[in-house]
């Protein structure tokens, strides 16, 4: 539930996903986004692919340092480390287990905004009427929104569908 809360929080502070100079750095808010010239669309993807599996992978692992690489300060001042770990356990237990993720492409959201798009298979042990146990095998769909800022990459939030 709460992780659900996080992605909404995250989405409604612009959307989704990205940032950039180095994974590894925790960077402030952009103060005003540029404009994605055609030239850097590669450069752009490739780091909206990594932040979109780092977060795949944060979530999956329960792994907070590794999501807090890829989502700005600013939007992870309401989601503290105990949190997120409560969320994944819960997002967890009604979704089941991510088994894997295959990137699907990106969408130009205007001149400012890049959607990058991944579809994630989930499997949960559910029981039926019988009390009889079967893995149900579904998927869903995750996006992150990328934009940039002199000239960094930034998550700005991300989402299932």
């Amino acid at each position: 539930m709460r992780i659900t809360m996080l992605m909404f929080v995250v989405a409604g502070m612009l959307g989704f996903a990205a940032g950039c100079k180095s994974t590894t750095e925790v960077v402030d808010t952009p103060k005003e986004f540029g404009v994605i010239n055609a030239g850097e669309e590669k450069g752009m993807e490739t780091a909206g692919k990594q932040f979109g599996e780092e977060i795949l992978k944060a979530i999956k692992d329960t792994d907070y340092e590794l999501l807090t690489r890829s989502i700005m300060k600013e939007y992870l001042k309401n989601v503290n480390e105990a949190d997120f770990k409560k969320s994944c356990e819960e997002y967890r237990k009604h979704s089941g287990e991510q088994r894997g993720a295959t990137y699907l492409g990106s969408m130009r959201n205007g001149p400012l905004i890049r959607v990058y798009v991944w579809k994630v298979e989930f499997a949960k042990t559910a029981k039926d009427k019988e009390g009889k146990e079967s893995t149900l095998v579904y998927d869903k769909l995750f996006s992150t929104i990328v934009v940039k800022s002199d000239g960094k990459y930034y998550v700005l939030g991300f989402r299932f569908l």
